[in-house]
């Protein structure tokens, strides 16, 4: 206790609180931040290494996760997956992340039209739902959630590389709850959640 005490002493006047694992799960996630499993599967796997399940579905490359900063092409020593990752950056990727705001108002809706209570979850819906243009499916969402800091649901939407577009208007097959039903939607730029210094605000 004189450890949590001292700590919490010196946070607070940087505003140091308590905080559970899921709202850690928000905040990554309006943060723009990936975890395996829920959100891509490697798309090279160390056979040797720990076992992760895999699908052809959510089997992702760093570039499509958008993360070519931390890919060093350079790199004298041959690394796990490098002649793929240049063909890709070479070619382009199939597929690319990009942010998701759901419209939360037609699943209230739906939710009266059925008679059932309005509600939308507060947890993070890690299975993936397709996202539909124009009646086709053009991909996927992960990690949708409730963001309390944004009031809006907010998510990750793995689409086709051609449609990963700020204010494309998509709609959801939204089957997450007691209800299922098309949901409006709208791909964002990343991270969700944008930083700004006092000094900048």
């Amino acid at each position: 206790m004189e450890v949590w005490d001292a700590l919490f002493a010196a946070g607070k006047p940087l505003g140091l609180g308590v905080a559970g694992l899921h709202a850690v799960d928000v905040t990554r996630i309006e943060a723009g931040l990936v975890i395996p499993g829920s959100d891509y599967t490697p798309a090279a796997i160390d056979p040797g290494g720990d076992h992760i399940p895999t699908s052809a579905e959510n089997q992702t490359t760093p570039l499509e996760l958008n993360m070519h900063r931390f890919i060093d092409f350079g790199k004298k020593h041959d690394f796990v997956g490098r002649r793929p990752l240049e063909y890709e950056a070479e070619h382009g990727s199939k597929r690319k992340m990009i942010g998701i705001e759901v419209d939360w108002r037609a699943i209230v809706a739906a939710s009266g039209a059925a008679d059932l209570p309005p509600e939308v979850t507060p947890q993070v819906i890690r299975f993936p739902l397709p996202v539909v243009h124009d009646g086709t499916v053009i991909g996927r969402t992960t990690s949708v959630t409730w963001s309390p800091t944004l009031n809006k649901l907010i998510g990750f939407a793995h689409v086709q590389t051609s449609m990963a577009r700020t204010d494309t208007a998509v709609v959801v097959d939204w089957d997450a709850g007691p209800i299922r039903t098309d949901v409006a939607a709208t791909l964002v730029d990343l991270p969700h959640f944008k930083w700004r210094r006092a000094k900048d605000a």
